[in-house]
């Protein structure tokens, strides 16, 4: 890998001062549960992915600042977004 590979790497790694990050755990029954995250995600990625099905089988959505400190459970709000994108996805 080269020296350039290695810093995007290294950025793509980490999110950027008081960035929020979604955490996405994912409910698969007997075979336990899975939590997915990624640093360039906003709400709105999250809301979209489980709009089209590309993400299903949500048990929570956590949205946290690390920089800042807080997090906080968001599922009712992202999966209710979500219900509302579905359907004017469908509409259209």
């Amino acid at each position: 890998m080269t020296s350039q590979t290695t810093q995007t790497a290294r950025r793509r790694n980490h999110a950027a001062p008081d960035q929020s990050l979604f955490i996405v755990t994912r409910d698969f029954g007997k075979l336990g549960l899975e939590s997915v995250t990624d640093p360039a995600a906003t709400r709105e990625t999250i809301i979209n992915l489980i709009a089209t099905h590309q993400i299903d089988r949500v048990a929570f959505v956590v949205e946290c600042n690390p920089v800042e400190g807080w997090s906080r459970d968001i599922t009712s709000d992202v999966l209710d977004a979500a219900e509302a994108a579905a359907r004017e996805l469908q509409a259209a």
